[in-house]
C-alpha cells in the first residue's frame, strides 16, 4: 500500500465516521483502532516468529500463564487469541462493541510492571468515547465494525519503503485540522495513543553532521534553534520545555520544573552553551512571557514544534521520522554514547528500568545489529 492509498484509507474511515461524532474526534477513534491493530500485529508476527503455528495462536489465553510471561518479557503486553484484531474481523456478525471494551479491559490488565510506563491508560480516550458512536449497542458495533473493516489492510508489518505510522500520525494532524477550519496548533490536543505514537515513530539523530546541518537550517530563526539546541541538550519532554517562561531561564545556570507527565519535579544544569543562546534569544523580552512564541504571539504548540523539526529535517535530506520525541531520543542516545552509564540516564529520564531506557534511545536494536554483523559460522 503506497502513501497515496493509506491516505484513501484514513480519509474514508473519517467519512464512515462523519455523520456520528464531531470532526476533531476522528483522530481519537482512528488513532485508538489503528494502534491496537498495531500491537495486535506486532505480537501475531512475533509468536509466529517464534514457531507459533496458527493452531497454537488459537489456545493463547489468560490462562496459559507461561505465554503471557514471554510476551509481557518481549513486548511488554499481552493480548490473547479471543482479543486480536485479526479475530476480531473473523467473528463476521459475533463481533460487537462488547468485544472492544473487553479487549481494552484485558490490555490495560496484562501489561508488564515494567512497561506500565508506556503502555498505561493508552486506550482510555478510546474506551470512554466508544458510547459516542451510537445509542444502542448494536448501532456502535456496526460503527466500529464499518470502521475496523476499512483499516484492516492498512500495513504493520514494516515492509514498506515509508514509515507507515509516522505517515498516519502526520496525515491526521495536517488534513483532518484543515477539514476542521482551524490550524492545526489549534485543533490537536494530543491524548494518550496519539503522544505513545509520536514516541514510537520518532527516532533519534545519531550523526552528528546531520545534528549541525539541522542546526544551520533552524538558525535562521533564533527561536527554532534555541528549541532544538535546548531539547537536545536537557533531555526534557517537549511538552516541559514549551511550558517554560523566560523568568524560568533568564539568569539561570538551572532550570527548575515539575515534569507535565510525571509530576515529579526536576532541576538540571544549563550548559554554557545553552546558556549563551537564551540570553542571546531574551534579550529586551517580558520576563513573564512564554520563552518560546507563535507567530500570533500565543505559547508555542506542540504541533507547531513538530512542524518545524520535521521541515528542517527534510530539508537536511532525513529520511527517517524526525518528531519532538527526537530531541529527548537525541539527547540520550549521545549521553549513553559518550559515559556509557544507562543508570544515570534512567534516572534523568525517570524511566521505571534501565531496558526501558535502552530501548528508548535504539540502543538495543543497535545492538542487536552489531550482534549480527560480528557473527560468523
Amino acid at each position: 500500500m503506497n502513501k497515496q492509498q493509506l491516505a484513501s484509507k484514513i480519509w474514508a474511515s473519517a467519512n464512515k465516521m462523519r455523520s456520528k461524532i464531531e470532526a476533531n474526534d476522528y483522530k481519537d477513534y482512528i488513532l485508538g483502532f489503528i494502534f491496537y491493530k498495531f500491537l495486535s500485529d506486532k505480537e501475531e508476527a512475533y509468536l509466529k516468529s517464534n514457531d507459533w503455528t496458527e493452531e497454537a495462536l488459537k489456545k493463547l489465553t489468560e490462562e496459559d500463564a507461561d505465554a503471557i510471561e514471554f510476551c509481557q518479557k518481549n513486548l511488554g503486553y499481552f493480548i490473547s487469541y479471543e482479543n486480536l484484531f485479526s479475530t476480531w474481523l473473523g467473528k463476521g456478525k459475533d463481533f460487537g462493541v462488547a468485544n472492544v471494551r473487553d479487549a481494552i479491559s484485558a490490555f490495560n490488565r496484562l501489561i508488564s510492571e515494567n512497561y506500565k510506563q508506556i503502555f498505561e491508560n493508552i486506550f482510555d480516550t478510546l474506551q470512554t468515547g466508544l458510547s459516542k458512536l451510537g445509542d444502542s449497542a448494536g448501532s456502535q458495533t456496526k460503527a466500529i465494525n464499518d470502521l475496523i473493516q476499512l483499516i484492516k489492510d492498512i500495513p504493520t508489518n514494516g515492509n514498506q519503503d515509508y514509515d507507515v505510522l509516522g505517515f498516519i500520525y502526520e496525515y491526521l494532524i495536517g488534513n483532518f485540522a484543515a477539514n476542521a477550519g482551524k490550524k492545526a496548533g489549534e485543533f490537536y490536543t494530543p491524548h494518550e495513543v496519539a503522544i505513545l505514537m509520536s514516541e514510537i515513530v520518532a527516532n533519534h539523530l545519531k550523526d552528528k553532521e546531520k545534528i549541525a546541518q539541522m542546526k544551520k537550517i533552524l538558525s535562521t530563526n533564533k527561536r527554532n534553534l534555541l528549541l532544538f539546541n535546548l531539547g537536545i541538550n536537557s533531555g526534557l519532554r517537549v511538552s516541559d520545555i514549551l511550558a517554560l517562561d523566560i523568568k524560568d531561564v533568564k539568569d539561570k545556570t538551572f532550570i527548575e520544573l515539575r515534569e507535565q507527565k510525571t509530576n515529579k519535579y526536576k532541576q538540571f544544569p544549563i550548559n554554557e552553551k545553552i546558556q549563551s543562546d537564551i540570553k542571546d534569544f531574551i534579550q529586551n523580552k517580558n520576563v513573564n512571557e512564554p520563552l518560546f512564541l507563535s507567530q500570533k504571539d500565543n505559547r508555542l504548540s506542540r504541533v507547531q514544534a513538530y512542524k518545524i523539526l520535521r521541515k528542517a529535517a527534510k530539508e537536511v535530506g532525513i529520511e527517517v521520522h524526525i518528531g519532538t520525541h527526537s530531541l529527548r531520543k537525541t539527547f540520550g542516545y549521545h549521553h549513553y554514547q559518550k559515559f556509557k552509564d544507562v543508570v544515570i540516564l534512567q534516572k534523568i529520564f525517570n524511566h521505571s528500568s534501565p531496558f526501558i531506557t535502552l530501548r528508548y534511545i535504539g540502543i538495543e536494536q543497535d545492538e542487536i545489529f552489531q550482534s549480527y554483523e560480528n557473527f560468523i559460522l
